[in-house]
C-alpha cells in the first residue's frame, strides 16, 4: 500500500500534459484517480469514504479535470444507482464502464435517476429514493457505473460555464434551464415561475460582495445567507442555465446553494455534510420554495391520494416496508373530476392574474410519455378558452408525442413548456400549490 501511495503522490506532481491535456486532449478519469487519489485519501485507508469525496467537492483548489473526478464520483455515489464496492484506487483505476440501461424517453441524460422528489398532497417532502418508505421506486444497479462518462460530463460542464452571475444581454430566463443531478425539482421549478413571472427579482436577490469573494443571497421571507463561491466540482453537480449548458450565468446554481446552505443552518444535525448542496438533493416542498422566495403563505388543491387503507405488505429483513414498484400503488381522485377541475381553473387563474407562484407535481404511479413520476412542474400559465395550463419541467425536456396528444401519448413539449387540458391535468397530477396575498413568517427551507 505505502508503494501505491507514493506512486500517487508522485503522480499528483505531474504537469497537466503528461495527464494527456496537451494540446486540448482530456485524460481519462482513471489517470485523473491515480493522480488524485493520495491526496483524496486523508486517513490513508487506501478508501475514499463519502467525507473524503465531499471534502473534494468542495475545495476551491480543485480546478478542472481533477474537479471533475470529484464531481464524477460524487454523482455516482449519491445517486445510489449502484451496488459499490469500496473505492480503492484499484478499483477507480481500473473499472471499465458499463453504461446504466438508457433512461425513459423524454427524460433528461443528465439524471442520475429517474426518480425524482416532488410534494404529499398535505405539502411535506416526499422521501428520497434513499427512503425504505412508501414511494421508493425500486431500480435495478448497473454492475460498473461509467465513471468516465460522468467525468466527461462535468468536465465539459466545467469548461463551459459562464462565471458570471449573470449574462446581461440575456437576462433570466426559463427557456434554457435545466435541473441538474442534484434530484431538486421541488426547488428548481418554482424558481422558473419566479423566472417567467419577474425575471428582475433575481438580481435583487443575488448580491456579490464587493471586496470579498462570494454573495449575499436574500429570499422574500427576509432571510440571507452569505454563499462562497462555487467550486468546479459544485458547478458540475448543480442546475445549468443557456442552450449549452451554463452559458447564462452560475444564479441558478449559486441560488441552489444558498438554499442548502439555509437548511443546513436550520437542521445541522439532519444535513450534517461538507456540500450544502447535498442538503437540497434529499427531496423537499415546493411550497416552502414559494414560501421562502415571496414570503408569502401558500395554499393547495389536493387531486389524488393514495385508495384509503391501503399499505404495501412486504417487508425487507429489517423488517421496514419495501415500497412498490412503479404504477402499483393505487390512486384514487380526491374528489369529482369536474368539481376539482372547477376549482383549479378558478385558483390558477387568480393566481396569474396576480401574478403569484404556482406549482404542481406528479406521484409514483405511471406517467403519460414525457412526464416524468414523482417530478415538480411550474405552473405558468391558464388558457381559458382552451381550457389548458401551461407548464414548466425542470428538466427543460423536449418531447414529440407518437399520436394525438393527450394522455396516452403526451403532449408536446418544448424547453420544458407544454400545455395540458385543465380535465387531464386533475388525472394526472396529484396536487396544486398556489401562492397566496398571505405574509408568513420565517419559513424554514
Amino acid at each position: 500500500m505505502k508503494r501505491v501511495l507514493s506512486f500517487c503522490a508522485a503522480l499528483a506532481l505531474v504537469a497537466p500534459s503528461a495527464l494527456g491535456q496537451a494540446a486540448g486532449k482530456r485524460p481519462h478519469f482513471s489517470e485523473v484517480i491515480k493522480a488524485q487519489f493520495a491526496s483524496w485519501d486523508s486517513d490513508n485507508d487506501g478508501t475514499l469514504s463519502p467525507a473524503e469525496v465531499d471534502k473534494a467537492c468542495v475545495d476551491p483548489a480543485l480546478t478542472g479535470s481533477a474537479a471533475a473526478a470529484a464531481a464524477a464520483i460524487k454523482r455516482i455515489v449519491r445517486s445510489e444507482k449502484f451496488e459499490l464496492p469500496p473505492l480503492t484506487l484499484e478499483y477507480l483505476g481500473t473499472a471499465r464502464p458499463l453504461r446504466p440501461a438508457r433512461a425513459s424517453p423524454g427524460l433528461d441524460s443528465d439524471r442520475e435517476d429517474s426518480t425524482e422528489h416532488t410534494t404529499r398532497p398535505d405539502g411535506q417532502d416526499m422521501p428520497s429514493p434513499a427512503d425504505s418508505l412508501p414511494g421508493r421506486i425500486a431500480r435495478p444497479a448497473s454492475p460498473v457505473p461509467d465513471f468516465h462518462g460522468r467525468f466527461v460530463q462535468c468536465l465539459t460542464r466545467i469548461e463551459k460555464t459562464d462565471r458570471d452571475l449573470f449574462k446581461s444581454e440575456r437576462g433570466v430566463t426559463i427557456d434554457h434551464c435545466h435541473q441538474g443531478p442534484l434530484g431538486d425539482c421541488f426547488l428548481v421549478a418554482p424558481l422558473g415561475g419566479l423566472a417567467k413571472r419577474n425575471p428582475a427579482a433575481f438580481k435583487d436577490m443575488i448580491t456579490p460582495l464587493t471586496g470579498v469573494e462570494g454573495y449575499n443571497v436574500k429570499f422574500g421571507n427576509g432571510r440571507t445567507v452569505r454563499v462562497s463561491p462555487l467550486t468546479d466540482a459544485e458547478i458540475a453537480i448543480s442546475s445549468t442555465t443557456g442552450d449549452k449548458g451554463g452559458q447564462d450565468g452560475l444564479w441558478l446554481a449559486v441560488l441552489e446553494k444558498a438554499y442548502g446552505s439555509l437548511r443546513r443552518e436550520d437542521n445541522p444535525a439532519r444535513h450534517e455534510m461538507e456540500s450544502a448542496t447535498d442538503a437540497i438533493a434529499k427531496g423537499g416542498s415546493s411550497a416552502g420554495v414559494i414560501q421562502m422566495l415571496t414570503g408569502h403563505r401558500t395554499e393547495r388543491i389536493v387531486l389524488k391520494r393514495a385508495r384509503k387503507g391501503w399499505i404495501p405488505e412486504e417487508f425487507d429483513r429489517n423488517k421496514r416496508r419495501i415500497a412498490p414498484a412503479a404504477g402499483t400503488v393505487p390512486m384514487e381522485p380526491a374528489g369529482d373530476v369536474d368539481v376539482l377541475a372547477s376549482k383549479v381553473r378558478a385558483g390558477v387563474k387568480a393566481a396569474m392574474d396576480a401574478g403569484r407562484l404556482v406549482a404542481t407535481g406528479t406521484g409514483q404511479e405511471h406517467q403519460p410519455p414525457g412526464i416524468s413520476g414523482k417530478h415538480a412542474y411550474a405552473v405558468i400559465g391558464y388558457d381559458a378558452p382552451e381550457d389548458t395550463l401551461t407548464l414548466w419541467n425542470p428538466h427543460g425536456n423536449t418531447f414529440k408525442p407518437k399520436g394525438e396528444p393527450g394522455r396516452a401519448a403526451g403532449y408536446p413539449t418544448k424547453a420544458g413548456i407544454f400545455a395540458i387540458p385543465v380535465k387531464d391535468f386533475v388525472r394526472v397530477f396529484i396536487g396544486v400549490t398556489i401562492e397566496t396575498d398571505k405574509p408568513v413568517g420565517r419559513a424554514r427551507p
